[in-house]
Parts: C-alpha cells; sequence; structure tokens
C-alpha cells in the first residue's frame, strides 16, 4: 500500500463522513494538535527516567488523540466523548505538584532546565490549539469538554515546567518591570 493516495492534490482532504478544504477548521485543529501531540512525544523521551511523568503525558496523548478523532467525527459516528474525569484528572495532578512549589506572587522567565523549557513550549502550542478550538467552537461548535481539557491542559505544561525546574535544582527567576 502506497503512503500517498494523490486525493488531497487538489486542496481537499477527508474527515470521517465528508470531504473538505484543507484551511477547514476542523482540518487546522486536528494540524494543530497533531503539532502538539509530535511535541508531546519529545518531552515523553526526554522524561523517559519518570514513569510517574510518562504515564501521565502518555494518557494526555491518548486523550488528545481522542479529541482528533471527535473533531474528526462531524456527524458524531463513533460516539466519542471526553470525560470531565480527564478534565479532574489533571486538576489532581496540577493540584499535587503545586503543593511542592512556592507561591507565584510574579511573573517568572521560563528557563531552567531543558526538560522545564520544553513543558512551558508546549504549554504556548496548548495556547494556539486552544484559540483555533474555540474559532471552531464560535463557528461549528463543539464539545465544550474540549475547550475545558485544552484550557486546563496549558495550565498542567505551566505548571509541570515549573515542577520539573524545581526537581532538577533550578530556581525560578522573577521578571521585574
Amino acid at each position: 500500500m502506497s503512503i500517498y493516495t494523490k486525493n488531497g492534490d487538489s486542496g481537499k482532504t477527508s474527515l470521517l463522513s465528508k470531504r473538505v478544504r484543507k484551511s477547514d477548521y476542523r482540518i487546522e485543529l486536528n494540524g494543530q494538535i497533531d503539532e502538539l501531540m509530535v511535541m508531546l512525544a519529545f518531552l515523553i523521551e526526554d522524561l523517559k527516567e519518570n514513569d510517574e511523568f510518562v504515564n501521565s503525558l502518555k494518557l494526555v496523548y491518548k486523550n488528545l488523540f481522542k479529541i482528533t478523532s471527535m473533531i474528526a467525527d462531524v456527524n458524531k459516528q463513533m460516539n466519542l466523548e471526553l470525560d470531565t474525569q480527564e478534565v479532574n484528572k489533571l486538576e489532581t495532578e496540577i493540584d499535587e505538584m503545586s503543593l511542592s512549589l512556592p507561591k507565584l506572587k510574579h511573573f517568572i522567565y521560563y528557563t531552567g532546565s531543558y526538560k522545564s523549557m520544553k513543558c512551558q513550549e508546549i504549554r504556548a502550542k496548548v495556547r494556539s490549539v486552544e484559540r483555533t478550538a474555540v474559532r471552531l467552537f464560535d463557528v461549528e461548535g463543539i464539545d465544550n469538554n474540549i475547550l475545558t481539557y485544552i484550557n486546563r491542559l496549558s495550565d498542567y505544561f505551566y505548571t509541570l515546567g515549573r515542577y520539573v525546574n524545581l526537581l532538577e535544582g533550578y530556581e525560578e527567576e522573577i521578571i521585574k518591570l
């Protein structure tokens, strides 16, 4: 079987049940999530010595994959849902990491270890994904749990970046204006 089909040569591609322009909001959102998943795969490799991080990040990866399927399933044929429990899991992990972190009273530089900066890079990409998801939500409507999950995901990576710095002995540097 060939990797190329030539079906997209005219600027169209397929969702689960219909052909659309490659500029369609659903295609844009899934492309953004695909980029995010690649970045996440690099972080998983960078943190592979820590099973707890890897298990959490692989669950995030799986949820992002599920979201791309939900976005592609315009007619909701697959009956996929993103359970609110997934948001709760993120919140629990954020809360647990935050217990060890200094209280934030100022903005900080996103510096420190490579792994921490990778978390902040992913956080910024999640924000980009979120903006695209909101545009799709405004135009066509998508499951609100997707928006909630993506919003919480940026908080998760922000906190994870700070936590990784703490574990690796990097002190946060405050931005003084």
